[in-house]
């Protein structure tokens, strides 16, 4: 099943599209026009750097989300047989989907790490660097987790009791909170527990932590002023209670998990 999980994933052209290209867009916006006006300081140009890496590759995880939701769905008729009546159970269907999560969102943040570190080494004229890859990878790979569980119970919700006429429109809700706590922490200024309880801003935090070697800023409006930070620990424990908390959920919902027409999904 991990084979078969992986291989889906990886050959998903929108999740290529999505999850890379269409992020590459965003990336470039950064660098060369919302940089306008930012002090020529190495601190500043990295604090900047990381700011808008860890914006992005949220926004390349969230793709994920997507393509996990869309493989439930389509997946919905022969689940409930496959767990009945082979020797797969439900405990190893969950988990070799989340460690093939694991392996694309590994994947995705190290291609994000080495776009950013390209794109903005050249906007700066000198190498800006992750400070820490390997926490950057662990981000990534725990980042996955808590995207294909939020997924999987979207889409386990909404075939469970509401069917799936919306099918399309709820597959996109991890793109969307992805964009709106995003954007809101790098153009705004939102409240420090949000930040800790919202598990987007985690997300967030912790790339910027892993990419700057610092603590995470309460607001990315002016990189400049860097005296209000988060505690990054806190923010990891309440990723890592979210993933745990969703990972729960998701498996008392696939236990009720519905055959459901996919003809019904289409009709919108």
């Amino acid at each position: 099943m991990f084979k078969q999980f992986t291989k889906a994933l990886m050959s998903s052209p929108q999740l290529w599209g999505w999850g890379i290209l269409f992020t590459i867009f965003w990336l470039f916006m950064g660098a060369y026009f919302f940089s306008r006006g930012v002090p020529d300081s190495n601190n500043v140009d990295l604090a900047f750097t990381s700011a808008w890496f860890s914006i992005m590759v949220v926004l390349s995880l969230s793709t994920l989300g997507i393509t996990v939701a869309f493989t439930i769905y389509y997946s919905t008729r022969s689940i409930p047989y496959v767990l009945k009546y082979t020797k797969l159970t439900l405990n190893k269907y969950v988990e070799s989907l989340l460690v093939s999560s694991m392996i694309v969102g590994l994947l995705f943040s190290a291609i994000m790490a080495l776009l950013t570190m390209g794109v903005y080494s050249f906007r700066f004229d000198y190498v800006l660097m992750p400070k820490d890859f390997e926490l950057l990878l662990g981000i990534g790979a725990l980042s996955s987790v808590f995207m294909t569980t939020l997924a999987t119970l979207l889409m386990t919700t909404m075939i469970n009791y509401l069917g799936t006429k919306n099918v399309q429109y709820i597959s996109f809700i991890p793109l969307i909170l992805s964009y709106l706590f995003g954007f809101s922490q790098i153009f705004g200024q939102l409240p420090s527990l949000v930040l800790y309880v919202s598990p987007f801003n985690d997300i967030i935090s912790l790339f910027y932590t892993s990419y700057s070697g610092s603590s995470p800023l309460i607001s990315y409006q002016s990189v400049s002023n860097q005296s209000s930070t988060l505690n990054p620990v806190i923010s990891l424990l309440s990723l890592i209670g979210w993933s745990l908390l969703l990972c729960v959920v998701d498996l008392l919902l696939l236990k009720r998990l519905k055959s459901t027409s996919l003809e019904e999904g289409r009709m919108v």
